[in-house]
Order: C-alpha cells, then sequence, then structure tokens
C-alpha cells in the first residue's frame, strides 16, 4: 500500500516538473496558474502575463520606444508604460536615468526645453504623452494651473460651490457661532469631528464671516 502510494506522489510530481508555461513560445517550468513564475508575476501584477510594459526593447532609439509606450486615441495619447509611483506621470529611460514621458514626448516632437521650464498638460491627464495637449511653462505657470484645476488641494471653487463640499455657508455660520462642542455639532450635521474643528480653527470655509 505504501509503495503504491509513493509511485502515485512519484507520477505526480513528474507530471507538474514537466508542464510548461502556457504563453506561446515559452517553455519554462510551469509555477502557478498554467504560468511560469515569469509570466505569473505579470499576469500577477497586470492581469497580462504578456503586458507590454515589461517588454525590453534594446537597440530601439527614443523616438521608437516613445512609440512603443504610447497607446494613441482620438483624444490623448495614453501612456501604457512605466509610471513614477503614486503620481501618475508616465516614466522612460534616457541616458540610463528615468525622465517624465510627457517631457521625453516634447523634446521628440518639438525640440528641446528650456533651462528651468516645465512640460505642463492642457487636458490635464498627466499620463498623456500627445505633443499639442502639451505646452511649457515656469514654475509660476505650473503652480497656478495646479490651483484653477483643484489639484494638489487646490481648486478654484470653495464653499458649497466645491463638488466636494459637505456643509452650506449657513452650517459654517452656525458652526463658528455655536457653543456646542464638536462631537454634538457632527452628530446634528451629520459630519466627523474633523469637518467641524477644520471649520472652527479657519482651514476651511474661511469665506463665511
Amino acid at each position: 500500500m505504501v509503495s503504491i502510494l509513493m509511485d502515485t506522489i512519484s507520477m505526480y510530481h513528474y507530471g507538474m516538473s514537466n508542464r510548461t508555461c502556457r504563453v506561446a513560445d515559452c517553455d519554462n517550468p510551469y509555477v502557478a496558474k498554467g504560468f511560469c513564475e515569469r509570466h505569473y508575476r505579470r499576469w500577477k501584477r497586470y492581469g497580462d502575463p504578456s503586458v507590454l510594459r515589461l517588454v525590453q526593447h534594446h537597440g530601439k532609439t527614443v523616438a521608437e520606444r516613445l512609440a512603443i509606450y504610447t497607446q494613441q486615441t482620438e483624444g490623448c495619447w495614453e501612456w501604457i508604460g512605466a509610471r513614477y509611483s503614486g503620481t501618475g506621470y508616465g516614466m522612460l529611460g534616457v541616458g540610463n536615468r528615468p525622465h517624465g514621458a510627457h517631457r521625453v514626448s516634447w523634446e521628440v516632437n518639438c525640440g528641446p526645453i528650456p533651462s528651468g521650464m516645465s512640460v505642463l498638460h492642457r487636458c490635464d491627464n498627466r499620463g498623456c504623452v500627445r505633443p499639442d495637449h502639451l505646452f511649457l511653462g515656469t514654475p509660476a505657470d505650473n503652480t497656478a494651473d495646479m490651483m484653477a484645476k483643484g489639484r494638489n488641494g487646490f481648486s478654484s471653487t470653495r464653499g458649497m460651490r466645491h463638488p466636494n463640499a459637505k456643509l452650506t455657508d449657513d452650517n459654517a455660520r452656525m458652526i463658528k457661532a455655536s457653543p456646542l462642542i464638536d462631537s454634538d455639532l457632527a452628530w446634528r450635521l451629520g459630519v466627523s469631528k474633523q469637518v467641524i474643528g477644520a471649520v472652527r480653527k479657519g482651514k476651511t470655509w474661511k469665506h463665511v464671516t
């Protein structure tokens, strides 16, 4: 009985060890989900074992690599390569250093970027590398653009007009004038104590008196 069991286990392991990755033209041994270790990592991370962003394109020019990782549409040209973590900006290695894909696109299509200038997005899509959606600006222009578009905590709208507003102008006036503690006001208005505290400390709704 023990001998039969051991033979069964050996046959199972032999069968597993001889299975290869189900990706076409890949002869690496099976690890999980029908993929080898490399393709399994790609599938697990991106949902596609042959995702383009992991393919290396040695010997290509910068312009050719830019085109490979760009998905052109009638609107934005979306970057499908690597991105800077947490920012949404595309990233492309040039001269052994990472560069913003939108900056590379500008230089390839429009020419050198003057010293001290930034490449900004008209479309407000950080992953877009379409040349006519980009424009040059100073750091001050960049900050003004962020404020106008409501990015990085800035917004051109405030109070009740802000899309994330949880209070009205009258609510804010009542909070500032009320003798009630933060938790009581929060319960009455259906918001958190932090929202009440921010109003009272003048961090929000500064325009309401």
